[in-house]
């Protein structure tokens, strides 16, 4: 048995080392909490997948930091920051925290040792033949040892092993029917859209991220980040396992799609957007064709022999374009209330477009060859990235929020369930799907004293109850307590600090749950799930709806004792308040996307346009501000007002600072080392938080 096949047991764990998955082997609910939240297994993420397979195959020896990655990140792709990331987070997983080390232990300028005993636990699955014959083998050698005259040919005996033998084929007919039975009971399992893949076997294994996987003749053709963040693609040849560049490098590379016997995609090279050609016998070659707009990871398309694609115009208009002859042709328009496009595929000879409406929500459409305009299929609470054909009646859709099948007569979506990993770029290739898995997210919240007149912004000290090692957002305070989502227990979860360095989770939620805004009413926790406005109980984490509240909201705002949100409904947005005497929603403005409270019993409103403006709905009086922001490319959290002014990020790298008093916007540089993503107000009224994503690792696989 090959070591990738065995099971083994080291302290409290059960390691299936071809899988990844770790399982607790002890009942007791405290040690259960400490190590895994309460759950009982926990799959390892690709590359700690590696390293512990490697030192499992190594005990006791002392494995130097260049064998490990050589061995496990390759010659040219780890670093010793990586690599003691990569120890530590292990450790964490194992509950490996203490001293002297359980398991993994540190040797100064040696390298790490596997200190732990190991037992192996071999499961060898053999079929009914195999097994009876080997039995019947050990009965026959057994009675062998014990018998010293010679079996006597007797009638009698003769007549009882000619009924042995028809009670063994009498046996053996009903296993093939039960066999038989057991298939047809599966294959009526597997053709319900309700399916179940257990299995997931690693494809690419290269160190760092591979995504956006293109299945051809014994090939593989996929895209691999390079250390110095550009992006090319590999051929992986499937039954030799060999791997070759094919193409130049770039910033950014869209999905590939088959054009005759060349590869045709989108990338960005030189910070503009450009279609290429790659033929694949001659790589390395491959030709620019025509400029796009903008590059959709998902957003493009070999149709009938033509290429088609989204693109949006300068004002952020998504349009629908195809390829004639040599002629792009922009063919239609969509209302310009959605944010970008997410993905286009064929399916029953239509066209199945999928937009986003904002960071949580999208909008399914279809079209036909010739049509001047799309139909609304759908709306959907997920951010659906992929859309992919499935048979006949369904489509295959991913977002954070899983992997679903879309029942078109129902407009049902139906989950998958897989593997513990998050998946993308799904794809169904015969009875299997081909996917990019990644590790487990992660994120940190940093403290940001921002810029004073006598001091320039700096960054603060991590507070040890916001290292999670997990994705932490949405952080809102209410003067010492603070809440956030986290998805450190598992599903994204509500959690509390209680302002003495406890934290503790308030919801329990048993399925995953839209969570896009937490905000603080007085002591009150509010939370917008679902697209409802809840109360969150603080001491049982029991969620409310809250009467008389709309569906459908988008954010909202409590400002000088009244309610305000916007919505996004028959592809516009609107800002609406609450008439406090009969709860009936009252618009106020068109085309705003999003709001804040802002002083002077003013509402800061983020137009469809980028324009920020404050107003005040009292005097029904408004303002421009020098603000413009670009909603549809940065989260609808990059940007918070104080009451010194308004932070916004201009880059991943840049916050922007306008101030009430001179009117007047600074730059603050961002020396984080990771990019920032959103901001979040801290507990005093000039303190900031920004939300920065670790780097993590992607790989394509096979789900079975």
């Amino acid at each position: 048995m090959r070591a990738s096949d065995q099971i083994f047991c080291f302290g409290p764990w059960r390691y299936q080392a071809s899988s990844g998955v770790l399982q607790l082997v002890v009942a007791d609910e405290i040690i259960q909490h400490q190590l895994l939240g309460g759950r009982r297994e926990h799959v390892l993420e690709p590359r700690l997948h590696q390293l512990l397979n490697y030192f499992l195959a190594n005990p006791q020896r002392i494995l130097p930091k260049t064998e490990l990655l050589d061995e496990v990140w390759g010659h040219e792709e780890g670093s010793d920051a990586a690599l003691m990331r990569a120890i530590g987070l292990l450790r964490k997983a194992l509950g490996d925290n203490g001293k002297p080390a359980l398991f993994i232990e540190t040797l100064s300028k040696r390298g790490y040792r596997w200190v732990a005993d190991i037992r192996l636990e071999q499961v060898v699955i053999a079929p009914l033949e195999v097994a009876a014959a080997t039995q019947q083998s050990a009965i026959n050698q057994n009675d062998a040892s014990q018998v010293v005259t010679p079996a006597i040919n007797h009638p009698a005996t003769q007549k009882i092993q000619k009924n042995q033998r028809i009670i063994m084929l009498a046996m053996f007919f009903l296993c093939a029917v039960v066999a038989l039975l057991a298939s047809l009971l599966l294959f009526f399992k597997q053709a319900n859209p309700s399916l179940v893949y257990k299995q997931q076997i690693q494809l690419s294994a290269l160190p760092g991220n591979e995504q956006l996987a293109l299945p051809l003749m014994d090939a593989v053709l996929y895209q691999q980040e390079q250390t110095d963040g550009q992006w090319r693609w590999v051929l992986h040849e499937t039954k030799t396992h060999t791997k070759k560049q094919v193409s130049d490098s770039y910033q950014q590379i869209g999905r590939a799609q088959l054009l005759g016997n060349k590869v045709v995609f989108q990338a960005m090279y030189k910070g503009s957007c450009w279609f290429y050609q790659l033929d694949l016998q001659q790589p390395v070659q491959e030709q620019q064709l025509f400029a796009c707009q903008t590059l959709t990871s998902h957003g493009m398309l070999v149709y009938k022999d033509q290429v088609w694609w989204l693109d949006q115009d300068q004002d952020g208009v998504i349009q629908l374009w195809r390829l004639s002859g040599q002629k792009p042709v922009m063919l239609m328009s969509f209302a310009d209330g959605y944010r970008r496009p997410q993905a286009i595929a064929s399916h029953r000879d239509e066209l199945w477009i999928m937009l986003q409406q904002d960071e949580q929500n999208s909008s399914l459409f279809k079209t036909e060859p010739g049509d001047s305009a799309a139909r609304l299929v759908a709306d959907f609470p997920y951010a659906f990235d992929t859309v992919s054909d499935w048979d006949n009646k369904h489509l295959l859709l991913s977002s954070d929020a899983g992997v679903f099948l879309f029942e078109q007569s129902k407009k049902a979506l139906v989950p998958f369930q897989l593997p513990a990993a998050a998946y993308s770029d799904v794809t169904r290739q015969q009875q299997k799907i081909l996917a990019t898995a990644s590790q487990t997210k992660a994120s940190d919240l940093i403290p940001l004293q921002p810029i004073s007149e006598q001091r320039s912004a700096v960054l603060l000290s991590v507070s040890p109850w916001l290292n999670s090692n997990r994705e932490d957002r949405l952080l809102v305070w209410s003067d010492s307590k603070a809440a956030l989502l986290s998805d450190r227990s598992g599903l994204p979860q509500i959690w509390l600090f209680d302002g003495k360095e406890n934290v503790r989770q308030l919801t329990q939620f048993k399925n995953w749950r839209q969570i896009s805004q937490l905000f603080w009413v007085g002591q009150q926790l509010h939370a917008n799930i679902d697209q409802q406005l809840y109360e969150v109980d603080l001491s049982s984490g029991d969620v409310n709806a809250v009467p008389h509240h709309p569906q459908m909201l988008r954010r909202y705002a409590y400002c000088d004792s009244q309610w305000y949100w916007t919505e996004f409904s028959s592809h516009r947005w609107t800002l609406k308040t609450q008439d406090k005497t009969s709860h009936s929603p009252i618009e106020l403005r068109s085309d705003i996307v999003d709001l804040r409270c802002g002083p002077e019993q003013s509402l800061l409103l983020l137009s469809r346009r980028g324009q920020l403006g404050q107003y005040w709905p009292a005097q029904q009086q408004s303002r421009t501000l020098p603000i413009n922001l670009r909603w549809r490319e940065f989260s609808q959290d990059s940007w918070q007002v104080t009451n010194h002014g308004v932070y916004w990020l201009s880059s991943p790298a840049e916050l922007k600072f306008f101030a009430w008093q001179n009117q007047q916007i600074s730059e603050i540089l961002l020396n984080t080392g990771e990019p920032v993503h959103a901001l979040y107000p801290g507990p005093t009224a000039t303190q900031l938080f920004l939300l920065t994503s670790r780097r993590g690792e992607s790989d394509i696989v096979w789900l079975q």
